[in-house]
C-alpha cells in the first residue's frame, strides 16, 4: 500500500483521487482488522464446538487495547474528512465561487427593518409576511439593536 501525503493544495485531481482511494483501503483495511479482532475478543469455540461468548470487558488489557485502537482510527478518518472538506472548500473559494446562502433581497431586507422599527409584529408574524425564515428577521433587529446602542 503507498501513502500519498502533501498538501491538497499541490495535488492534482488525479492524485486526490489516487490519496483518497488509498486512505480509504486503509480505513477498510484496518476496519477488517478490528472486526476479526473484535470477533475473536467476544467468541471462542471450544474443541467439542461449544460457543463461548464474552462480554466486551474494557477493563482487561485486550479491551482496553481494542477501545483505543478503535479510537485511533475513528480519529484518523475524523481528521482526513476534515483534510478533504477544508481542501474543497479552498478549491471552491480559488475558483471564485460563493460560499453560503444568497442573501435576501435588499428591499425585502429593507421592509423587514422598517416593520422590526414600526413594531408591527412579532418576529414570526413578520417572518411569515415577508416570507422569509425566522432567523432572518432575528438576525435583521439585532443588527438594528447594536446599531441603536
Amino acid at each position: 500500500m503507498e501513502w500519498v501525503i502533501e498538501s491538497y493544495d499541490r495535488r492534482t485531481d488525479r492524485d486526490a483521487e489516487h490519496s483518497f482511494a488509498t486512505e480509504s483501503a486503509f480505513i477498510s483495511a484496518a476496519e477488517d482488522l478490528l472486526r476479526n479482532v473484535w470477533e475473536g475478543f467476544v467468541s471462542a469455540t471450544l474443541p467439542d464446538g461449544t460457543i463461548v461468548r464474552d462480554e466486551r470487558d474494557t477493563t482487561t488489557p485486550a479491551g482496553k487495547a481494542l477501545f483505543q485502537m478503535m479510537g485511533v482510527f475513528a480519529e484518523f478518518e475524523r481528521a482526513m474528512i476534515q483534510e478533504r472538506v477544508r481542501a474543497g472548500l479552498e478549491r471552491a473559494r480559488a475558483q471564485g465561487k460563493r460560499l453560503g446562502r444568497r442573501p435576501i433581497d435588499a428591499r425585502k431586507e429593507a421592509a423587514i427593518r422598517a416593520d422590526l422599527r414600526e413594531g408591527k409584529a412579532g418576529i414570526m408574524k413578520l417572518a411569515a409576511a415577508h416570507g422569509v425564515g425566522v432567523g432572518t428577521v432575528q438576525r435583521i433587529s439585532r443588527a438594528l439593536a447594536l446599531n441603536a446602542v
